[in-house]
């Protein structure tokens, strides 16, 4: 039996405007509350290696196309989520530097080579672009902490790159809200724009180390 490319095309399509229709339902229920939600999965998601796996850069690109269309204030999502963002990543960076001053001969070996890497090679940015990276960004700041990167250092450049990556995504998601295939499929066009963003991403900067 073959599958009809129309009718997957059909339920995909369903399925979106469904969750659609089912988040600024909850969103404007929740009113006020929706920000604490917000804020309080993107601080777990950056504070906690274990709970990497939600999706903030969906999250905060989704809340930037419901600001567009009236069901959150813009400003609001920026404030909240700069804030979590920031001290979820100082809370990941005091663990790992404590972890470390308790136990400095024992060394973590991380299976995500490319982002120690990447810490290494690009030190003094690294904790200001590693948002903008799924995965990597996750980890910077636990890395930043185990390599004892001095504290104001890190602070000053979290600041930078948590209100960098909550502006740029929410952004993306406020201005491409007119686009109507991404206004009326905006949690599936969160999911495609946030990966995209991250692998563009780390395509320049392996072109920018290839030609250094």
């Amino acid at each position: 039996m073959r599958t009809n490319p129309y009718d997957i095309y059909t339920t995909t399509k369903n399925i979106s405007m469904t969750l659609d229709h089912s988040i600024k339902a909850a969103v404007d229920a929740g009113g006020l509350g929706s920000y604490f939600v917000f804020f309080f999965i993107i601080f777990l998601g950056c504070a906690f290696i274990f709970l990497a796996w939600l999706p903030s850069d969906v999250l905060i690109f989704l809340c930037g196309s419901l600001a567009n269309s009236g069901h959150m204030n813009i400003l609001m999502v920026i404030i909240a989520g700069s804030a979590a963002a920031f001290l979820g990543n100082q809370l990941k960076y005091k663990m790992a530097f404590h972890h470390q001053q308790r136990n400095p001969n024992h060394h973590v070996k991380l299976n995500d080579k490319w982002a120690a890497t990447y810490f290494k090679r690009n030190k003094d940015g690294s904790v200001v672009t590693g948002n903008l990276i799924p995965v990597v960004g996750n980890l910077i700041p636990m890395i930043a902490g185990y390599n004892r990167m001095n504290f104001q250092r890190f602070t000053k450049d979290n600041i930078k790159g948590t209100f960098l990556w909550i502006i740029i995504f929410t952004m993306m998601g406020f201005i491409s809200n007119n686009i109507p295939i991404i206004e009326h499929n905006m949690v599936i066009s969160s999911l495609i724009v946030s990966l995209l963003v991250g692998l563009l991403y780390r395509l320049i900067e392996k072109i920018i180390v290839k030609f250094k």
